[in-house]
């Protein structure tokens, strides 16, 4: 689970008020679901993608519109929460590529991360400067990334690999996230609360479904110029 706000002198110009959520198979660490509420200055949407990996389909629904559709995926196929915990698992070497294919919103993407430098940054929880490796992702379809600006992620060096520290530069602003504190603490997590999952998502008909081996974004704007034909 992740949240997003922004701060109290940013917020009267571009308020943000973001959660998003992913529920993971703890065997296999892949998504069952994953939901969005996003809050961004006029930009508003709830949306939810429920994973199916035995059938190799997801269904990704509006919650506010219902409107949905499938998308065909592959086995290895994340939602962006999963797939940054996964950067975790990646081999800590620079000018490594590792690429996964990742929902994003109502679209699937080739994101391929890329060991750029390594660098050692100081983290809370931890005595020293801890040895990072810094990673670019980037999208195969020209777009998420590459399109609204770039991203950094640094993930430690050692075993625990941690996902200490994200920059964005963006058209509209830059942002900055580092890991505040970390502890040893593996004590039992309780106080979770129970998660409804529509899995009758997986059984509904007569919705669009994307092909796995076409442009997914051709795919879409064929999508959308059909029902824009509709009587």
């Amino acid at each position: 689970m992740a949240t997003a706000k922004t701060g109290r002198f940013v917020r009267k110009l571009y308020p943000v008020d973001d959660y998003v959520e992913s529920i993971v198979d703890p065997a296999t660490l892949l998504p069952v679901q994953y939901r969005q509420v996003l809050n961004e200055g006029r930009k508003h949407r709830a949306d939810r993608i429920v994973f199916d990996h035995t059938a190799k389909r997801a269904v990704w629904r509006n919650d506010k519109s219902d409107d949905a559709h499938v998308l065909l995926i592959s086995d290895d196929t994340r939602d962006v929460l999963t797939y940054i915990y996964k950067m975790r698992g990646m081999p800590a070497a620079v000018k490594t590529n590792v690429t996964t294919r990742v929902i994003v919103d109502e679209k699937l993407y080739e994101l391929t991360v890329k060991g750029v430098r390594e660098e050692s940054i100081k983290i809370n929880g931890i005595e020293g400067k801890v040895p990072c490796i810094v990673a670019e992702p980037q999208a195969k379809f020209g777009e998420v990334f590459r399109r609204e600006g770039v991203v950094y992620i640094w993930c430690t060096k050692d075993e625990l690999r941690l996902c200490a520290k994200m920059t964005a530069f963006l058209p509209f602003a830059d942002f900055r996230a580092k890991l505040s504190s970390f502890s040893r603490d593996r004590s039992p997590v309780t106080g979770l609360e129970k998660v409804e999952i529509p899995y009758d998502l997986l059984k509904r008909e007569g919705i669009p479904v994307y092909e796995a081996n076409r442009d997914i974004n051709e795919q879409f704007h064929e999508q959308e110029k059909a029902k824009e034909e509709r009587p």
